[in-house]
């Protein structure tokens, strides 16, 4: 799609703006930051894919103290790092209405990742879903989001990045489960105390791990069985059929049983139920 340079094309009274991979810069970045502080038309901005830059990420973390109607931001592939991170973080301080946010593909480190998990560590932040797939975060950020996902009990999706290691994974999906069940009101006060207990006592024994193979790989059968060898049922195991690392939202194709995980990783297509 051609660059966006002229800000007046934009509709700031849609309440839906799509500008993903339109390449539109700092500059109409700035302008809808700006936009965004006083406007109250707009709930869902998607700007995935475009060359922000550090003022129009800066912009935007403001933008976010003082909007009240924008529930949908994806920032995804933005080149965003710690720095900007941090200001998404700030911004989010004071934001009570913001419900999705995406930082995928973004080199963003601990230092901005651990800081923002710090944030949404109050239960009074609005975000219930988080995507950091293709991110920088370490077993060490991890578990710090993991303990503000206990503290949080409103936020209930996180995709995460296959590095952290599969028993880490693990364990935040349990207590994302926990969450859901909290939200729901399926647990009495008394379990929901038992379960944050037991979560914590878990993360206290996780230590550092290289990710492993099952961590960065599961096979799926694909649609039309006749597509693939015959050797991928060697592969099917119930070991490999593990929810977890299909929550992961990673694929794979084996192509021979000699080769084995060459094929590159490759994320499902949006909306793609991948099995």
């Amino acid at each position: 799609m051609a660059a966006v340079h002229t800000p007046n094309l934009i509709d700031l009274n849609a309440p839906i703006i799509d500008l993903s991979r339109c390449n539109i810069g700092e500059k109409v970045a700035c302008f809808l930051a700006t936009a965004l502080q006083t406007n109250r038309s707009i709930t869902a901005l998607d700007l995935s894919y475009n060359n922000i830059g550090d003022e129009g990420i800066t912009e935007l973390g403001k933008a976010l103290t003082h909007n009240k109607t924008l529930s949908y931001l994806n920032l995804a592939g933005n080149s965003i790092n710690d720095d900007g991170c941090l200001a998404i973080a700030k911004g989010l301080k004071t934001n009570k209405t913001l419900r999705v946010l995406s930082l995928a593909s973004n080199p963003i480190g601990d230092k901005g990742l651990i800081e923002l998990s710090r944030v949404l560590a109050d239960s009074g932040i609005g975000v219930t879903e988080l995507v950091l797939l293709d991110t920088m975060l370490t077993h060490e950020g991890a578990v710090q989001l993991a303990q503000s996902l206990i503290a949080n009990p409103n936020i209930v999706y996180v995709s995460l990045p296959y590095q952290i290691g599969h028993q880490l994974i693990n364990e935040i999906q349990q207590i994302l489960k926990r969450n859901w069940r909290i939200l729901h009101g399926a647990d009495s006060k008394k379990e929901t105390k038992e379960k944050e207990k037991k979560a914590e006592r878990k993360l206290t024994k996780l230590e550092p791990k290289p990710p492993t193979v099952k961590d960065r790989w599961t096979v799926k059968r694909r649609k039309d069985p006749l597509a693939e060898p015959r050797e991928l049922a060697d592969y099917t195991l119930n070991d490999w059929q593990d929810p977890v690392i299909k929550d992961t939202l990673l694929w794979m194709t084996v192509l021979d049983k000699k080769a084995k995980f060459k094929a590159p990783l490759v994320p499902l297509p949006a909306g793609s139920k991948g099995y």
